[in-house]
């Protein structure tokens, strides 16, 4: 059974996961439920924010929820992955 979780959801569990302020790569793209690659790419376009620790590619919490934030307002329908 594939459970949708809406933006609401997201941001509350991002905001309460305050231990994790700052994400991997593999934790976004899990949190995201996207591949690694993915993340990659949308960090090199510069569509979330990232910073890099030697070979590391690290996320602020803060930046995936603003990019997730980011994509609802630009009208990214999240059941269709299109745009309305």
């Amino acid at each position: 059974m594939n459970i949708v979780r809406n933006d609401t959801d997201l941001s509350r569990e991002l905001r309460m996961n305050s231990k994790k302020d700052i994400m991997t790569r593999t934790e976004v793209a899990d949190y995201l439920r996207v591949d690694k690659s993915t993340v990659s790419r949308l960090a090199k376009s510069g569509e979330i924010s990232c910073f890099k620790i030697g070979a590391r590619l690290l996320f602020k919490s803060s930046d995936v929820l603003a990019f997730i934030e980011n994509r609802i307002e630009c009208g990214v329908d999240e059941f269709h992955g299109g745009y309305k």
